[in-house]
């Protein structure tokens, strides 16, 4: 019996599973080019910045909600339609750089593997714990990644923010920036904690090297003796 339930879950598991990917495949198709190569060109770029080695190509579509990356040996990064005209320049190279942190990471992969493993071990709730933590600190290492690459921490944060209401289908092979809405909120929680806890260091070294600078000064000036002797 027992041997019986599991191959009746993992055909339900495989069907979702491959329910999951035809869904991804057709959010592929249903890219249309840009037709301003501006947007390519700094997909480009930010990729060469990261050292990817491979091309990325951008697209629009009406079939999502929140930008969307889709394969791995030709990964395409989709955007929604007519988000790329309505957000700051500095807010979609924010994204962008989440996009491409994930095909560096191999994240497309790495998430189809899981989702077999999902599919195998069904029944067993370490799996599905492993799955979700794994899922959590792939984004807080896209989010570290992009940070250090646009080196805004602040502007990062707002361009989550303002995806945070588009939340992207169910599409569970695809990795999309914003992921569950309270998991985004907690995001933008760290970043903005990482944002002050570094500007109060940068206060700190500022002060430490004024105070350091003021020393100096004031022992190189009592050091000079005055070439005019007071009798």
């Amino acid at each position: 019996y027992i041997s019986i339930l599991w191959l009746a879950g993992l055909m339900v598991f495989s069907v979702r599973l491959i329910g999951g990917y035809s869904r991804v495949q057709k959010l592929k198709s249903s890219g249309i080019a840009l037709q301003s190569m501006a947007w390519q060109l700094m997909v480009q770029r930010i990729s060469e910045r990261m050292n990817l080695g491979i091309f990325v190509e951008i697209k629009e579509s009406a079939k999502i909600l929140v930008p969307t990356l889709i394969g791995h040996v030709k990964p395409i990064l989709l955007f929604p339609f007519g988000a790329l005209a309505s957000m700051p320049v500095s807010q979609v190279e924010a994204i962008i750089s989440h996009e491409l942190a994930h095909v560096k990471r191999h994240d497309y992969l790495i998430n189809l593997l899981l989702s077999f493993v999902e599919v195998v071990f069904f029944f067993h709730p370490a799996v599905w714990y492993l799955q979700s933590q794994v899922k959590n600190n792939r984004e807080l290492a896209c989010d570290d990644l992009a940070i250090s690459i646009t080196r805004d921490p602040a502007n990062y944060a707002k361009a989550l923010a303002h995806v945070q209401d588009n939340l992207s289908l169910n599409v569970r092979l695809s990795p999309a920036f914003s992921g569950r809405k309270g998991q985004l909120l907690k995001r933008i929680k760290r970043i903005s904690m990482k944002t002050q806890v570094n500007s109060n260091k940068q206060k700190r070294t500022s002060f430490a090297g004024l105070f350091i600078l003021t020393a100096i000064v004031i022992i190189f000036t009592s050091s000079i003796q005055s070439p005019f002797p007071v009798n």
